[in-house]
């Protein structure tokens, strides 16, 4: 069970590269966001994944290198609704929450302009009522 003890390791020195230290990279930026807070006028009431993706381009012709974005993990299917994001039932799966109804496969089969209204109206309030 390991080195022999009449003969220890030697203690070797690291070696170091002999390449010549490469410049640091450039500097880059990003944002720190929270996409339940990024609506737009087309949210229903709530950041979404469409308002991200939207976000991203603009940012990335604004010269920004990344963002850093809450947890989307889905959360329990129950009432009253967790609202941390920190609190996900799951890392496997999206945040339904975070959807845009009419970008959902087969949703143009459905009339969701009352639906849709109601929920415009919530992007005017300042908080989000998770539960509503």
């Amino acid at each position: 069970m390991g080195a022999a003890a009449e003969r220890p390791p030697r203690r070797r020195r690291p070696k170091l590269p002999d390449d010549p230290c490469w410049p640091a990279p450039r500097r880059a930026w990003g944002w720190a966001i929270q996409l339940y807070a990024l609506r737009s006028q087309d949210s229903w009431g709530i950041g979404d994944l469409a308002d991200l993706c939207r976000f991203a381009r603009w940012s990335r012709k604004a010269g920004a290198s990344c963002i850093l974005l809450n947890p989307l993990g889905a959360q329990t299917p129950t009432l009253p609704y967790q609202a941390s994001p920190y609190y996900a039932s799951t890392r496997r799966f999206r945040n339904v929450i975070y959807l845009r109804p009419e970008e959902i496969e087969g949703a143009e089969r459905v009339d969701l302009s009352a639906e849709r209204d109601a929920a415009r109206g919530l992007n005017q309030q300042r908080l989000i009522g998770y539960d509503e």
